[in-house]
């Protein structure tokens, strides 16, 4: 049941991340998030990609093969947003 909650809620703020990241603009292009994801199990991206999709957002999954990879890469503006923080990376 917590880890339930868990996954509700980060799926909730990653929902509203994106949205707030696209900004509430009224361009008729598409605009496209990458996100830094570990694992392959899209499910969860899946429904927020459906969700998003109607206010002009593409979600581009990038896959890492490993967790200090994503913080990287969105350090270094490769992605837009990552589903995955170290403790270490959020105090930098």
């Amino acid at each position: 049941m917590k880890n339930s909650v868990k996954k509700l809620f980060g799926f909730l703020l990653l929902s509203l991340s994106i949205i707030l990241l696209v900004g509430c603009g009224n361009s008729s292009k598409e605009k496209v998030v990458k996100i830094g994801i570990t694992g392959s199990d899209n499910r969860v991206w899946d429904a927020v990609a459906k969700k998003v999709a109607k206010d002009g957002i593409k979600i581009k999954l990038v896959e890492f093969s490993d967790y200090s990879q994503p913080n990287t890469a969105l350090d270094q503006g490769e992605v837009d947003l990552n589903a995955f923080q170290t403790v270490y990376f959020m105090d930098n």
